[in-house]
């Protein structure tokens, strides 16, 4: 066979091999109360009750009417209204204080789920400077008792002419985070090798004997820089993580849905969702 011909098969053959994009309909599904309760400490106690919904669809369909019981260390805490799902209580969220849920909606057995708001670090923090003359932050990170959760580190430049706060990338050479959204910077910024997608995350369990250090720079650290820190349970460190690998996804790259889904868990008995709780410590820091 001649070699013109062996190509013009091999190109054939590569055309009726590809995938196309699924076009068919999802499956349907039953539907299934969804629990959306995000607790902060200083925060007003609001939760979210919602009915599953399709894929395909965008409707968003609110648990009304619902008999929800929420309690703070045992002690009942008011209703104060309700608007197409979302419950708000007369009361602002503890830290260290646990708070209990109890719903019930349309199932055979009450939805239930507790969760404990954390405690807030004393994080502190000194400017210094690498070799190349880059500002950079050294935050030092209290030891924690609690070992099964997670901080969270993000950081947002002000930018005056637009009156608002930008998210930007961190650098950072630290062997306590979890790699699984950082990346090998080749332009590498400084004496910095890595940098991290939206937020650095350091499990607890590596800081609960004693504080570490942690070095951190960004191509734009100079004027007002403000970081967010997140003392998170470990209920809310698997959704938020879970929800970033979901969010990541690109449906450019024609992933077939065949592939294993990023199943988000859940610590919501009966429902799904998630009821957890975070602490937040904001640090306003002026670089030169």
């Amino acid at each position: 066979m001649k070699p013109w011909v062996n190509c013009v098969l091999l190109l054939f053959t590569g055309c009726i091999a590809c995938v196309s994009d699924y076009k068919l309909d999802y499956p349907l599904s039953e539907k299934v109360p969804v629990v959306n309760g995000f607790i902060y400490a200083d925060s007003a106690l609001m939760l979210n009750l919602s009915w599953s919904a399709h894929p395909d669809s965008n409707h968003y369909k609110g648990i009304e009417h619902a008999n929800i019981t929420l309690k703070e260390d045992n002690k009942h805490i008011e209703l104060l209204f309700e608007e197409n799902g979302r419950y708000y209580f007369n009361g602002i969220a503890k830290e260290n204080s646990k708070y209990s849920l109890e719903l019930d909606i349309e199932a055979d057995q009450p939805i239930t789920s507790n969760t404990l708001v954390p405690r807030a670090p004393a994080y502190t923090y000194r400017i210094i400077s690498d070799r190349c003359n880059n500002n950079m932050l050294e935050l030092v990170l209290p030891p924690v008792k609690n070992d099964r959760g997670a901080i969270y580190l993000m950081a947002f430049k002000y930018e005056k002419n637009d009156d608002t706060w930008v998210q930007i990338d961190l650098y950072s050479n630290t062997v306590l985070s979890d790699p699984f959204n950082r990346v090998f910077d080749t332009t590498s910024f400084g004496c910095m090798a890595y940098v991290y997608d939206y937020f650095m995350r350091i499990p607890t369990n590596h800081i609960t004997n004693t504080a570490q250090t942690v070095e951190l720079s960004s191509f734009l650290f100079s004027g007002n820089i403000k970081f967010n820190i997140l003392t998170v349970t470990e209920e809310f460190d698997r959704y938020f993580k879970a929800g970033y690998l979901q969010r990541s996804f690109d449906p450019e790259t024609n992933i077939p849905f065949s592939c294993e889904p990023i199943i988000l868990p859940s610590n919501i008995q009966g429902a799904l969702g998630v009821f957890a709780a975070c602490q937040i410590t904001s640090l306003d820091i002026q670089f030169n």
